[in-house]
C-alpha cells in the first residue's frame, strides 16, 4: 500500500510504501523493486548529495545535449573517479547500476539493470536510461521527504 508519493512521477519522485518499500521514479520510469526494502535515511543521504553538489564541469557541453551512452562512458571511464558519480539507494536498488552527473543546475540520472538480477523486471529495458531534471526539483523532493519523514517518526 502506498503511503505517499513525493514529486512528480513523470519527472522525479520518491514513492513510499508500507513495510519500507521504496521506488524512485525518474522520467516516468520506476527504479528499484517493491520486493525488497530500503532505509529512507539512505535515500535522504543520497538525495542530499545529488541535490547540493555538482560533478560535471565540461565547458560548452550542456547536460541535455549529452547522450546516455556518452555520459555512461564519462562516468565509467578508466580515468574517472566513479565514486563521485555512483548512487546507492539501498537494498531495493541492488539490481540497478545508478549514477548521476550534475552541473549544479541540472542533474542527469543514468541507470540500467545489472546483468545479473535477484528479482524479475518483466518488460524492463536492459538499455542505459537517462533523464535530465532540474536540480531544484530534486531538492524539493529531498526537502519534502525530509520533513515528512520527521513527521512520521513522531
Amino acid at each position: 500500500m502506498v503511503i505517499m508519493i513525493i514529486g512528480e512521477k513523470s519527472h522525479f519522485a520518491v514513492e513510499l510504501f508500507n513495510n519500507g518499500q521504496v521506488l524512485i521514479w525518474i522520467g516516468g520510469i520506476p527504479v528499484g523493486t517493491k520486493e525488497d526494502s530500503s532505509d529512507v535515511g539512505i535515500i535522504l543521504n543520497q538525495l542530499e548529495r545529488v541535490s547540493f553538489s555538482f560533478n560535471f564541469q565540461e565547458a560548452n557541453i550542456a547536460l541535455s545535449n549529452l547522450s546516455a551512452e556518452t555520459a555512461w562512458k564519462l562516468v565509467f571511464s578508466d580515468s574517472s573517479e566513479n565514486g563521485a558519480y555512483l548512487l546507492s539507494f539501498g537494498d531495493a536498488f541492488d539490481d540497478f547500476i545508478l549514477a548521476y552527473v550534475s552541473d549544479g543546475e541540472s542533474i542527469m540520472f543514468l541507470w540500467k539493470l545489472s546483468e545479473s538480477t535477484v528479482f524479475e523486471y518483466e518488460g524492463y529495458s536492459s538499455e542505459i536510461h537517462n533523464y535530465v531534471v532540474a536540480s531544484s526539483n530534486v531538492r524539493a523532493v529531498y526537502e519534502q521527504l525530509r520533513c515528512n519523514c520527521s513527521d512520521l517518526s513522531r
